[in-house]
């Protein structure tokens, strides 16, 4: 059983797999802080002692094994993690005290319910806590989780996602609130409830800020949006992801979302340019679909839009993680797709004002990059996906795009990936979550 937010996004992967979460700072917090997102540590110019990344070692590999039973109303129910185009742990972040936040979602044995999960790990791979949202609010008895970020001061974990009704057709996106120790702080819709689905989550000084989309005719995107929260949960503002360069936009998701110091937020996603219908998707009938990236300041007003895209050529391309930290912009996600020839993971660097310092390649010939993160260990940037022989894969990069290390793993796919200052990355995806050394 697929949710339309899955099925949307296995359009702009072109060898159908997806997206995930984010990160953050602030003006008036330290330059060498925690910002709880996807780099974990956001320390503007400045940075712990740079670490040679010859290779990425492994220190373990867990599986994840969901609690058991879930009670939903009159109903229990024995979960595991649910496996859709190759996914089920969807999204990881780090704590300012090394612990390891993973959200997902899981399943009943014959797929007939669902839930979001959220479970916090020590370096040493112990299980602390793990909760559940088996959704109780009439219409929308399911849930699932997409994305997870963490507070600058490590005390609130955010986690975003959807509830979704009995057909899985129509979803509300969702935020939950939970504190370092499990406990629900708040949760709110956050675009009301008609077919929406959050997908990435950042901290910011104000609070998180979330991205995602709103699906329109099954299995097609509708309008992506940008929401800012209050620590408290108050809303303070909603922005659409609308690209001015693009005249006859029809379809747009935003895809991952970050934050720096000072409250700049950036959403990284995908913009269609021409619409087309259900029957032309599943008959092969190919739209022009380019990765996208914009910058809003903390108020929510439209700084600047940059789109990647190529004069002339129809081919499905998306970013699909951002990451920012000092004075640059890291997006990772997929070029050069098309019916004939399946594209390749990509990976770009940006400067604040939205300037291309280098944009490349970061696979072979089919692959994916579905998250990257910046580590505070000397700006390497990682980024995971999956590659050649569906083989999951974690790559390596100096500041200037040069290729330091690659690591492939036995999983479904990279959809996650996070970084400590011990120096450790920790990557989830299928039911695992693995912990690498740099060294």
């Amino acid at each position: 059983m697929r949710t339309r937010a899955r099925a949307a996004a296995a359009i702009f992967a072109v060898i159908a797999l997806l997206s995930t979460p984010s990160l953050a700072g602030a003006s008036a917090w330290p330059q060498d802080g925690y910002d709880g997102g996807h780099s974990s540590f956001n320390r503007g110019e400045d940075s712990l002692t740079p670490v040679a990344v010859d290779e990425l070692q492994l220190a373990w590999r867990r599986t994840i094994a969901p609690a058991s039973p879930i009670v939903a109303g009159a109903v229990a129910w024995d979960p595991e993690w649910e496996v859709t185009v190759g996914r089920s742990a969807d999204a990881v972040a780090t704590d300012v005290s090394g612990n390891v936040y993973v959200t997902g979602t899981v399943r009943s044995a014959d797929g007939s319910w669902r839930a979001m999960v959220i479970a916090k790990y020590a370096a040493d791979a112990q299980e602390l806590w793990r909760r559940t949202w088996p959704a109780h609010a009439k219409g929308f008895p399911y849930s699932m989780g997409r994305g997870v970020a963490v507070s600058f001061d490590g005390d609130t974990v955010f986690v975003v996602g959807a509830e979704l009704n009995d057909s899985t057709e129509h979803a509300r996106a969702k935020i939950w609130a939970y504190t370092s120790d499990g406990d629900l702080r708040w949760h709110r819709a956050v675009w009301g409830s008609h077919s929406l689905v959050a997908e990435g989550v950042g901290t910011g000084p104000f609070g998180p800020v979330v991205g995602g989309a709103a699906w329109s005719e099954y299995p097609l995107l509708g309008d992506g949006r940008v929401a800012a929260f209050a620590d408290d949960g108050t809303k303070l503002w909603t922005a659409p992801f609308e690209v001015p360069q693009v005249r006859r936009q029809t379809n747009d998701a935003v895809l991952d979302v970050d934050v720096d110091r000072r409250g700049t937020v950036y959403a990284a996603g995908v913009v269609e340019r021409r619409p087309i219908t259900a029957n032309d998707w599943w008959e092969g009938v190919w739209s022009d679909a380019d990765p996208a990236i914009q910058r809003f300041d903390a108020d929510g007003r439209l700084l600047w839009s940059k789109l990647f895209a190529d004069p002339g050529v129809k081919d499905r391309e998306s970013a699909f993680g951002i990451d920012v930290a000092g004075r640059s912009v890291t997006v990772a996600g997929l070029r050069d797709g098309s019916r004939e020839s399946r594209g390749r993971a990509w990976l770009a660097r940006m400067s604040p004002g939205g300037r291309v310092l280098w944009s490349k390649a970061a696979g072979a010939r089919p692959s994916v990059a579905y998250d990257v993160v910046v580590t505070p260990w000397g700006d390497v940037q990682l980024v995971g996906g999956i590659g050649v022989g569906s083989r999951l894969f974690v790559r390596a990069y100096a500041p200037d795009g040069e290729l330091l290390s690659r690591r492939h793993l036995k999983g479904a796919v990279a959809s996650g990936v996070a970084a400590s200052d011990e120096p450790a990355l920790y990557v989830v995806g299928g039911r695992r979550l693995w912990r690498l050394l740099a060294g």
